[in-house]
């Protein structure tokens, strides 16, 4: 096949599958949401048009899951695990992810997910971060910077260890790791939807 396309698979959401497999529920609906209003108002049809009328609908619709959604999530806050499977040890200690996993309050999909992104890092992976936030600016929006912030407060929270670990690894540049400690701020309350 000629050419290649280096840019990775697009999820149902106009973001790479990849982080769309991470999003709550929630998440899903209100990218649902964005898109249909993207659909109205950056359309050609007029209001008069079935068509604009069943977006709206739609639109509405996306909003209730995303609200019933979030009263799911929030009533169902798990404890994070005790113990994650597959906790790494390195030179007889565990590995860093385990602790910033338990302080996050990762899922223990959360925490495979890290571990999956900690073990392409340690493979010698990159993360490019002008990419990856491209990346998160397309999933995130206009919300993007305040996100970032929320991020960047919860490694802070964890300590310098965490920070350097992140840091020294490469996966603090990774826009799904990033997404993963903000989804994981917002089930514990630390975040706003």
């Amino acid at each position: 096949m000629s050419g290649s396309n280096d840019q990775p698979p697009q999820g149902a959401f106009g973001i790479p599958a990849e982080a769309a497999a991470h999003l709550s529920d929630a998440e899903k609906a209100r990218l649902e949401g964005k898109e249909i209003a993207r659909q109205i108002h950056g359309g050609q049809l007029p209001p008069w048009d079935p068509r604009f009328h069943a977006l709206q609908q739609a639109q509405r619709q996306a909003a209730i899951r995303e609200a019933d959604a979030q009263q799911a999530e929030a009533s169902q806050v798990p404890a994070p695990p005790q113990d994650y499977p597959n906790a790494w040890m390195v030179g007889g200690d565990r590995h860093p992810l385990v602790g910033a996993a338990r302080g996050f309050g990762f899922t223990v999909d959360q925490f495979t997910a890290g571990a999956s992104l900690a073990q392409k890092a340690e493979a010698g992976a990159t993360f490019d971060a002008d990419a990856e936030m491209a990346k998160l600016k397309g999933m995130w929006g206009a919300n993007t910077e305040r996100n970032m912030q929320i991020v960047r407060a919860e490694v802070r929270r964890l300590g310098p260890d965490v920070s350097a670990w992140l840091e020294r690894s490469g996966v603090g540049n990774s826009s799904e790791f990033a997404h993963l400690v903000l989804s994981a701020a917002r089930r514990y309350g630390r975040a706003p939807w």
